[in-house]
């Protein structure tokens, strides 16, 4: 039969975690006294360390919500832009590419910036 597995509270990971960060005992002694196996202590112990800065960052993720919403204005900007230039390309193709009978009055070939020798 197979034992039900441990369940610990965040407290008293922390609390394991802490203790094993203060480097006063060896993590095989914290894991002996608590009954914890140590690669579960060294596991809370790394994962201490490695999110402690974060709870010092301050803004409650309000920096980070910033730099989402940056990014997807951002990518909004991107694709709006990538169907202005389309949609530019396929006129400048049309009248690059138009049929002889079909002629731009000359104020707007001249807008577009075409020359009379481009036909």
């Amino acid at each position: 039969m197979s034992e039900t597995r441990k369940r610990y509270s965040s407290a008293f990971k922390f609390q394991l975690a802490l203790e094993a960060a203060k480097e006063g005992k060896t993590i095989n002694q914290i894991a002996g006294e608590h009954g914890v196996h140590p690669n579960q202590v060294s596991q809370w112990k790394r994962q201490l360390v490695d999110e402690g800065p974060k709870l010092f960052r301050g803004g409650n993720g309000r920096q980070e919500r910033e730099l989402v919403s940056q990014q997807t204005e951002l990518f909004e900007q991107i694709g709006r832009l990538k169907m202005e230039l389309t949609f530019r390309l396929l006129l400048t193709n049309i009248f690059l590419f138009r049929a002889p009978s079909c002629q731009l009055p000359s104020a707007a070939s001249s807008a577009m910036g075409l020359s009379a020798a481009v036909h």
